[in-house]
């Protein structure tokens, strides 16, 4: 009797290892997986946008719904705009290009900076700047370098 129950037991371990190997064997095959993971409702494609696909909507594309109403503004220098080129925003104070579709600025902030004005540190060195480079560098000829070298250590 005991050694019944032990085959028994024994022949219900074989069979789940043998379950267990075929399942794993198996479990990239497409009925294992339609079995584990069965297709619930479609996946509806959700479509982000930055605002533009609203602000170019016709109002016959809502289909009974309301449509915010746009802000027109010219499009003239010196008022701040959205220009909508080719799927891009670009806010400006400055006429829009041609096929660009214009729309107001709606809430948010918007920090807008000065232009950096050109400097002289941008041309390239004139013999004046070398010169004063190697005065304060000591690196010019003459016996003038170990008088000023000395004046320095003993005058700091």
């Amino acid at each position: 009797m005991v050694f019944d129950r032990t085959v028994k037991w024994g022949l219900v371990f074989l069979l789940l290892l043998i379950i267990i190997k075929l399942g794993w064997s198996h479990r990239h095959d497409d009925w294992v997986q339609q079995w584990l993971v069965p297709q619930g409702p479609a996946k509806v494609d959700i479509q982000f946008d930055n605002g533009s696909v609203r602000d170019s909507a016709s109002p016959n594309d809502g289909a009974g719904k309301t449509m915010p109403k746009l802000n027109t503004v010219k499009n003239e220098p010196g008022q701040l705009k959205k220009c909508l080129i080719d799927g891009k925003v670009v806010y400006t104070d400055q006429v829009c290009p041609t096929g660009a579709k214009v729309a107001a600025v709606d809430g948010g902030t918007l920090a807008v900076l000065p232009a950096p004005k050109a400097t002289a540190d941008h041309l390239p060195p004139t013999q004046g700047g070398q010169k004063r480079l190697r005065e304060v560098l000591d690196i010019s000829d003459g016996q003038d370098q170990k008088t000023r070298m000395m004046e320095r250590v003993v005058n700091p």
